[in-house]
């Protein structure tokens, strides 16, 4: 992580500026995407070049919502807290336990990222329904 700030935005410009058919760029974290744009920025690809990347970081959902990020697949964070619960409460209770989260991807875009919030967050875009799922399921309410 400590390069990203010094390497992701040279890497990317010179890239574009050798392609220019280059048409997205897909960060494999989201958070990288801040070094990204303004790379497309500068080489003047902006409105040419799309961002996809991964994580539901809320600030580059806020940058999605800005138009400067094309598509962000993100995941509850909620969500994940209630199923590793759920395993280590089947493993205290001598239940059953599996080997897999079962939290599923959303995916944000122009269409749906003013579900994450303005400014987004990591509590919103995911609907609640796991929420009383679990409750119900662990007999909580």
């Amino acid at each position: 992580m400590p390069e990203w700030s010094t390497k992701i935005k040279t890497s990317v410009q010179s890239a574009l500026i050798a392609d220019p058919n280059i048409n997205t760029i897909i960060p494999i974290y989201d958070s990288m995407s801040q070094f990204v744009i303004p790379a497309i920025t500068i080489t003047g690809r902006t409105g040419k070049v799309k961002i996809a990347t991964f994580n539901g970081t809320p600030f580059v959902i806020d940058d999605l919502q800005r138009g400067q990020v094309e598509m962000d697949v993100g995941e509850s964070m909620g969500w994940i807290a209630r199923s590793i619960l759920d395993g280590y409460m089947r493993k205290l209770c001598g239940l059953k336990t599996y080997t897999e989260l079962y939290v599923p991807f959303y995916i944000f875009d122009s269409h749906n990222a003013k579900d994450a919030g303005t400014p987004a967050d990591y509590v919103h875009g995911y609907g609640d329904q796991f929420i009383a799922g679990y409750n119900k399921l662990w007999m909580l309410k």
